[in-house]
């Protein structure tokens, strides 16, 4: 993770999750059951911003996965109720916000782009 990734994440009340970091993510919402795996549930990561904005997903079958695809680690979710719940952050309807958000293709054939 960068540091500049860091600091701005840092500064403006942001958030941070690395799922490459494997110490900071747990298989429940309670941060009991460390996730130690791929192909694990993530059902808590925590915020690597020092804001304390760790996100949760108490419903186990809502909860993404951990992948390792091309060298790299992600959350994999399955597009239909999978998500994990963020702390209110203090943002009002006429607040901006940034999202960052790395995501790797895993193929293209012709126009057509597929997922994994």
């Amino acid at each position: 993770m960068s540091s500049a990734a860091r600091a701005i994440a840092a500064a403006n009340n942001g958030l941070l999750f690395d799922p490459s970091d494997m110490s900071t993510m747990f298989q429940d919402a309670a941060g009991t059951i460390p996730v130690t795996a791929v192909e694990q549930p993530v059902g808590k990561i925590l915020d690597k911003s020092g804001n304390g904005n760790h996100a949760t997903q108490p419903i186990t079958a809502s909860r993404p996965t951990l992948i390792y695809e091309n060298g790299m680690y992600g959350l994999q979710f399955d597009g239909i109720d999978d998500h994990l719940n963020l702390p209110y952050m203090g943002l009002y309807a006429n607040d901006s916000a940034s999202v960052v958000v790395g995501v790797g293709v895993m193929s293209i054939s012709g126009d057509i782009i597929n997922e994994a």
